[in-house]
């Protein structure tokens, strides 16, 4: 931990080591190899993955051999290992950062449903609540800050944000009755969705300086953020005028944007990493629902089209990293399981074991970091 404290100086080195090579990507056609994940060893030999970090590590949920959930992480190097429990039944594993500490949900002793925090030297912990009985983590950044939702003393739903210093926070609601975050960058800023004070779903932004922002919708009453990138791009979906569930991509300097479909009415965007390739599903010309892959140079691609796995039907995708390597699960031999595509390219992916020299740079980084998204933002509004 005293590695990450250092990086606090400015931020982790993700944003520094790939923002400064996120406009030179080539616009090369992409195929996939897959990895099956495999699981814990239930009978129903399912896994479900959850999130990606930039090492290649996967997390997420299976079952193991006597018919419990478990939050499991996978490495290349060691296969699925089991990350317990609060003293419950059942847990499951939502999202790691590149230091490989997870965070997830976990049923406690008592039968309450609570967000964890886990990483090797100390296991896993409970990150308590906001008042109330129920808690639940859905991102965690280089930072170690984690966002999630939490219910307060009188029952209602918000977003919280915690770090180790000072625990969980509450980031409010813009007058609405209920909000929860989703997602987390390397510069501590934080989407989800909030119900407004006049009912509908809004995508949010909140940054530490200026609070809750509203990022609006294409014409219609909803919008739904799910992630944020180191450049403060946006991906999630929204209602349009026209359209129910339409995945959206936004910026700063130029607002909402449709990605489109697959042929079909719907689509919904979950992951973006830092070169703007964007995850989703989306529905078919024949009513299929099928993963896709989203890049500016090239538009909406189904997944299944990219790879060859003829035991396999993609579909579903939860995260990608700045290597390209997308995590997911789908139907393998009629079962659910996880699986990591990597891109067919000469581009290599770090070791794990590598991380923490790695990120040690950080600090160092941060400058330069914080310098390449002012260009980024400057250009954009150009």
């Amino acid at each position: 931990m005293k590695i990450l404290n250092a990086c606090k100086v400015g931020m982790a080195l993700t944003a520094a080591a790939f923002l400064g090579l996120a406009t030179s990507q080539p616009a090369d056609a992409i195929t996939f190899s897959l990895t099956d994940i495999g699981t814990l060893g239930g009978d129903y030999n399912q896994s479900y993955a959850t999130d990606i970090n930039e090492y290649g590590q996967v997390v997420g949920s299976s079952n193991t051999a006597d018919g419990q959930g478990r939050a499991f992480l996978w490495e290349k190097s060691s296969g699925m290992s089991d990350l317990g429990t609060l003293g419950g039944n059942n847990s499951g594993a939502s999202a790691i950062n590149d230091y490989g500490q997870v965070i997830g949900n976990s049923s406690t002793a008592d039968g309450q449903s609570r967000a964890f925090f886990w990483d090797k030297s100390s296991g896993m912990s409970d990150l308590g609540t906001l008042g109330g009985d129920y808690s639940s983590a859905n991102a965690i950044n280089n930072l170690g800050q984690v966002v999630g939702q939490s219910n307060t003393a009188d029952g209602q739903g918000r977003p919280f944000l915690w770090e180790k210093s000072s625990g969980m926070v509450n980031l409010g609601t813009l007058g609405g009755k209920s909000s929860y975050a989703r997602a987390i960058n390397n510069y501590g800023q934080v989407v989800g969705s909030l119900y407004d004070a006049n009912g509908p779903y809004r995508a949010f932004l909140w940054e530490k300086s200026s609070g809750m922002s509203d990022l609006g919708t294409l014409g219609g009453d909803f919008s739904f953020a799910r992630a944020i990138n180191d450049y403060g791009q946006v991906i999630g979906w929204l209602f349009t005028a026209a359209s129910p569930y339409r995945s959206f991509f936004w910026e700063k300097s130029s607002g909402m944007s449709d990605l489109g479909t697959l042929g079909g009415d719907f689509s919904f965007a979950i992951a973006i990493n830092n070169y703007g390739q964007v995850l989703g599903y989306s529905a078919t010309a024949d009513g299929r629902m099928r993963p896709f892959l989203w890049e500016k140079s090239s538009g909406i691609s189904d997944l299944n089209d990219l790879v060859w796995a003829p035991d396999w039907i993609l579909d579903n995708v939860v995260g990608i990293n700045n290597a390209g390597q997308i995590a997911g699960y789908g139907l393998y031999n009629g079962q659910y399981r996880a699986f990591l595509l990597t891109p067919n390219t000469s581009k290599s992916v770090p070791e794990p074991s590598s991380a923490l020299a790695f990120l040690a740079l950080g600090a160092v980084g941060a400058g330069a970091a914080k310098r390449q998204r002012l260009q980024h933002e400057a250009s954009s509004r150009n």
